[in-house]
């Protein structure tokens, strides 16, 4: 028995029946069970295929608003040619069907639209799509190619995949978060399908000046049709005139005033305890003398 992958067939199907063929090859079968075992992976297959059906027949549904869409959408046509793809895709589909219907205007009827009134309608709904709570200092522009907006007008799959990739890339953690990161300045741009998508991003003070990091997102932002947001605190980092030298200087007298700091304590914790110490050496020698004292008395009174 051969097993050819069918992207129809669920991973569990698909786990029972590589299993059943190993059993089969080891001769671990039980032959009386054969007709009945084979007939109920059928079953699970007819079921998963059904399954598929119907989440293709709701998602046909779910996918858009009011309009009527491209026979078939250039997510597939690109799943198509990168299979491996299909998992992330679709999560991104998916989130970007719940932006539409989170940000976006209620019984929306794409078709009526002119080209200017379905940007304007898209450019909102990227704008009210937050950024995660460890991005407080991003910026973020967006740039839709003409033949993109053409794309995403009639083919509602793919509006969902660009709404639901900026969902899923702002929502990612920044594990810098918390150790003085400073945010951070991207550019996305898309076009007709996934694969023309390109996407950049680098600190709010690279190369060591936030005027310079500044300069370069500016002018990299400054496109025709450009869709700018912010995180809610992007304003206030970085200070306009930082530099690494001056943070490194900073950094330096910090270090240098905390090592004085470290000394004198360190210096202040050696006298205390050298005082201690004289105070119980004293304290003994007075005990020994007064011990002493006590006893050339003692002998005195007897010898006497």
């Amino acid at each position: 028995m051969s097993i050819s992958f069918d992207p129809n067939i669920s991973a569990s199907v698909y786990k029972a029946l590589y299993n059943y063929d190993n059993k089969q090859k080891s001769g671990k079968v039980d032959k009386s069970k054969l007709s009945s075992n084979m007939a109920y992976l059928e079953k699970m297959k007819s079921a998963a295929n059904k399954t598929d059906e119907l989440s293709s027949t709701a998602e046909t549904k779910n996918v858009g608003s009011t309009r009527s869409s491209v026979a078939t959408s250039s997510v597939d046509e690109s799943l198509k040619k990168h299979p491996e793809w299909k998992e992330s895709v679709n999560s991104m589909v998916d989130s970007g069907i719940k932006a539409r219907e989170m940000y976006g205007a209620k019984n929306v009827d794409v078709d009526s639209m002119t080209m200017d009134e379905y940007k304007s309608y898209i450019s909102d709904i990227i704008g009210k799509i937050p950024f995660d709570a460890s991005h407080p200092y991003d910026e973020e522009t967006v740039y839709i190619s003409e033949e993109g907006w053409e794309q995403m007008k009639k083919d509602p799959k793919y509006e969902a995949w660009v709404l639901g990739y900026t969902v899923e890339n702002r929502a990612v953690k920044n594990p810098f978060f918390g150790m003085g990161d400073k945010g951070a300045y991207c550019i996305e741009t898309f076009g007709a399908s996934i694969e023309e998508h390109k996407g950049a991003g680098y600190s709010k003070v690279y190369t060591g000046s936030a005027r310079t990091a500044r300069s370069m997102y500016e002018t990299a932002s400054s496109g025709s049709g450009a869709i700018k947001t912010k995180a809610p605190q992007a304003d206030l980092q970085p200070d306009p005139d930082w530099t690494l030298e001056e943070q490194l200087n900073k950094n330096r007298k910090n270090k240098e005033y905390w090592d004085e700091v470290y000394e004198a304590r360190l210096y202040q914790s050696k006298k205390l305890q050298q005082d201690l110490n004289n105070k119980y050496y004293e304290k003994m020698r007075i005990s020994q003398i007064e011990m002493m004292s006590s006893f050339n008395n003692n002998w005195s009174n007897l010898l006497f």
